[in-house]
């Protein structure tokens, strides 16, 4: 993992682009982020496009990676790694540094507790928020052996782990094959079930 950490850094430094402008962008406040973003469209372009280059080749050795190396994978690329390959488009960064700018929107992190009292009332580690309306940007619970809990799992995803007919690997997602996405049971693999999304994050 680390010799395709290497090349990839050596290939956005080929761009003309200083690596770390990635961390610095991850370090940003989120409106001051945006602002850049929208300002150097080319750069980010060049940084994205690279970085789903990355993804191809993840893809393609995953499954050969030892676990210390899918560990490091999640615990420190991770992250920036799927801001690079997840944008969205920039009528919506405009949009949002707008409703920033004019005092209509809030971006909330360490969120700790949420409850409705006639407004959505937010706790978080800063202090307490209070809105009309209220967006969950956090995604899925894909952290380790929460992946198939009652807290996460979908009642048919749970069964059919105690049937054997999923297996769950050490970092908490369902084992597949690639590129056929076919799922691995106990008995075996399955070469006509096929399993996409979030449940394979952690194997794909």
């Amino acid at each position: 993992i680390h010799d395709i950490v290497e090349i990839f850094k050596e290939e956005v430094k080929r761009q003309g682009i200083d690596f770390n402008l990635i961390k610095k962008l991850n370090e940003m406040p989120v409106l001051e982020t945006l602002k850049y973003q929208l300002n150097h469209l080319d750069t980010l372009g060049v940084l994205e496009e690279t970085a789903e280059e990355l993804s191809e080749v993840l893809r393609e050795v995953w499954n050969d990676l030892s676990l210390e190396d899918k560990k490091y994978y999640m615990k420190h690329i991770k992250g920036v790694h799927g801001q690079l390959t997840g944008p969205f488009p920039k009528m919506t960064a405009e949009k949002i540094v707008e409703l920033i700018e004019a005092g209509q929107l809030t971006y909330v992190s360490g969120v700790e507790d949420i409850h409705y009292d006639d407004e959505f009332v937010i706790q978080s580690e800063d202090g307490e928020y209070s809105a009309d309306v209220m967006v969950s940007a956090v995604g899925p619970n894909l952290s380790g052996k929460n992946l198939a809990d009652k807290n996460n799992a979908s009642p048919l995803v749970k069964t059919l782990i105690e049937k054997g007919v999923l297996e769950v690997d050490e970092l908490g997602g369902i084992k597949i094959t690639y590129p056929e996405f076919s799922v691995i049971s106990e008995a075996g693999v399955l070469e006509r079930m096929k399993l996409y999304g979030n449940l394979v994050s952690t194997t794909h």
